[in-house]
């Protein structure tokens, strides 16, 4: 027995503790469940950091093993002095909570988390760009002065890092030429295929006859919303029948549309509207194609998931959107900014069902052969000395 109870207290001395630092809760199981996951297998405590959460995503977190704390996070907007108190009350978490490692994600958490993790005394610190967001996505008066202030607290705080994890090259290399790596050196840089998916969760599913085009965004200018709504408006224009739907993740980003927006392109019949789900994988099973045409991504979390499922894609031939889509064989590229391109792309899928279906099993293919979740979440453990199991 007195054995025993100091091998249970050993294990428990050897136990660390992983923060995951992001801004919305309710996306916490959605982006980093099979994280979280690994991280717990190996014997490790995760808790979670990001703006006031919901009781509800409280509760999940919860029953997934994981503590919240709430931030004072704001979303796409500058405001020194609430800035501040975000990184001080990450600071002061993480002194508290005697975290081990941060893992850093979202814009604004990359870039003031690391910094707040280094004067808490955090061990391993890494950060995922996980896109460039709103300030890189434009040359407006308001993007161009939050882009000369984010490189600027970019190039502090990836300094601050043992690891930086980039979802694609031309984000890299856009950082680099902006000298946001000038101290970072790159041994500490890795490329990971976006977060990956977890193809036991999102399992393939056969590819229902009736066509129905799924997209699930934030409701963001940037995300191609507009111009999803308009190219509904005009498959639908042809053929009633056809199925478009838009589940609605809301927040505070400067770049989004109102429900008011919204509910309108509803009423016009372009697409039903639903609010954010806490699982995709039924709206998944029930779509024939996914549609995002964003303008900018790191790599789509939700475009990972829709391939796993074995969905057809249809996307835009931009940066981070392109990367897992070889068209023609899972899916179609279309132009940023067009609805008549995008509406082309989609008649022309709805038009030929067996190609559809194919091209959803290449889906399945590439997401099994470079979307994996679990390598892309040991590299990440590996960098936060997370990986191996903690024994006595």
């Amino acid at each position: 027995t007195q054995a025993r109870a100091c091998k249970i207290g050993a294990r428990a001395m050897t136990q660390k503790t992983l923060a995951l630092l992001g801004k919305n809760a309710q996306h916490v199981l959605a982006f980093r469940g099979s994280l979280i996951r690994a991280a717990q297998a190996n014997g490790h405590r995760v808790i979670a950091l990001t703006a006031p959460a919901s009781s509800r995503a409280r509760q999940r977190l919860r029953e997934f093993g994981v503590e919240h704390f709430d931030t004072p996070l704001s979303g796409g907007k500058i405001s020194p002095l609430r800035d501040l108190q975000f990184q001080t009350t990450v600071t002061d978490i993480l002194k508290t909570q005697r975290v081990d490692a941060l893992l850093a994600y979202n814009p604004k958490c990359v870039a003031f988390g690391p910094i707040a993790a280094r004067r808490a005394g955090v061990k391993k610190i890494a950060g995922v760009i996980t896109g460039l967001g709103f300030a890189f996505t434009g040359e407006t008066i308001a993007r161009r002065f939050v882009r000369f202030f984010s490189t600027r607290l970019y190039r502090r705080s990836l300094a601050a890092c043992d690891a930086v994890f980039f979802q694609n090259q031309i984000d890299h290399d856009e950082l680099t030429a902006l000298g946001v790596l000038a101290n970072v050196d790159a041994a500490r840089v890795r490329m990971i295929a976006g977060s990956g998916v977890d193809l036991d969760h999102f399992a393939q599913q056969p590819v229902a006859a009736h066509t129905h085009f799924l997209m699930i965004s934030r409701p963001l200018k940037d995300k191609g919303v507009a111009e999803f709504a308009q190219a509904c408006k005009i498959v639908r224009a042809r053929n009633p029948a056809i199925r478009c739907t838009l589940i609605c993740a809301w927040d505070d980003n400067p770049s989004s549309f109102t429900r008011a927006d919204i509910s309108h392109w509803a009423q016009q019949g372009c697409f039903e509207a639903l609010d954010e789900v806490e699982d995709v994988r039924s709206h998944l099973q029930s779509c024939t194609t996914f549609v995002l045409p964003s303008y900018r991504e790191g790599t789509s979390k939700v475009v990972l998931e829709a391939m796993a499922t074995g969905r057809a894609i249809i996307s835009t031939d931009a940066i981070g959107c392109r990367d897992p889509i070889k068209p023609g064989v899972n899916g179609l590229l279309v132009a940023t900014h067009s609805a008549t391109e995008l509406a082309a792309a989609m008649l022309e899928l709805a038009n030929d069902p067996a190609r559809n279906a194919a091209m959803g099993a290449a889906s399945r293919r590439i997401a099994q052969e470079k979307y994996n979740a679990k390598p892309i979440d040991a590299a990440l453990l590996h960098a936060l000395n997370l990986d191996a199991p903690a024994r006595a």
